[in-house]
């Protein structure tokens, strides 16, 4: 439950951010990385988080330059692969 409400937090912000036609600003990427730390405390399965923005940015914002939002989506993918190293890899 814990999980559902981060994640989705960490989600629907991006996407308010996103809708108002702006990038994510250091400020909120680590108001991001926050949301996702404790999503990923809560469940694993929070690991899709990342591959989730990703999908958003590809589905909506095709024709648009990748360079200024990369960034958010490299810092959670750089902290999806500390929580997979650390873990010893994704449960089964």
């Amino acid at each position: 439950m814990f999980c559902f409400f981060f994640y989705f937090s960490a989600f629907i912000y991006y996407l308010r951010i996103r809708q108002t036609g702006g990038v994510p600003q250091p400020r909120q990427i680590a108001l991001l990385v926050c949301l996702y730390i404790a999503a990923l405390n809560s469940k694993e399965m929070a690991v899709t988080l990342p591959v989730t923005i990703g999908v958003y940015e590809l589905l909506y914002h095709k024709g648009e330059d990748w360079r200024p939002r990369i960034f958010t989506i490299a810092v959670l993918g750089a902290i999806t692969a500390a929580y997979v190293r650390a873990t010893g890899g994704l449960a089964a």
